[in-house]
């Protein structure tokens, strides 16, 4: 791959620079690394449901930062969503990673969206293309 990847603090999800990001912080639990969100309905794709994309979007990231949590800096290069059921706009969810397996070219992790009460509302498989050490800023609490 002939790009570098450079963290600008940019990133909709996380980036601290990004005036019309969700500046995410992510936090860590057991083998686990998650990220905490409430959307509202300009993120909605059916009338209160929050859109298919932002919910792949979300899960992507906390695949992506649970590697980079691990030291690893990646790129994904296949993921999988299933959506199970509809999250709703105006309440409280957490994205879950986990790495599920590490070798030196492939990270495999998986993902999940879940509210307060642990009931899972989509779920996602993906791997991750390993580029090298880590070299961004982790914004882990």
């Amino acid at each position: 791959m002939n790009k570098d990847f450079i963290d600008d603090s940019m990133c909709f999800v996380c980036g601290e620079n990004n005036p019309i990001g969700m500046k995410t912080h992510f936090h860590t639990e057991g083998d686990t690394l998650y990220m905490e969100f409430n959307l509202d309905k300009n993120y909605q794709g059916w009338g209160d449901v929050l859109h298919g994309g932002f919910q792949s979007m979300l899960m992507d990231e906390v695949q992506v930062q649970i590697a980079g949590y691990k030291g690893y800096k990646t790129v994904t290069a296949e993921m999988s969503v299933r959506f199970k059921k509809p999250v709703m706009t105006g309440k409280l969810y957490r994205a879950v990673a986990k790495i599920e397996k590490i070798n030196s070219r492939l990270i495999e992790t998986s993902a999940s969206i879940v509210d307060e009460e642990n009931i899972v509302y989509a779920t996602s498989k993906a791997k991750l293309r390993v580029l090298g050490p880590w070299t961004g800023n982790l914004k882990i609490d």
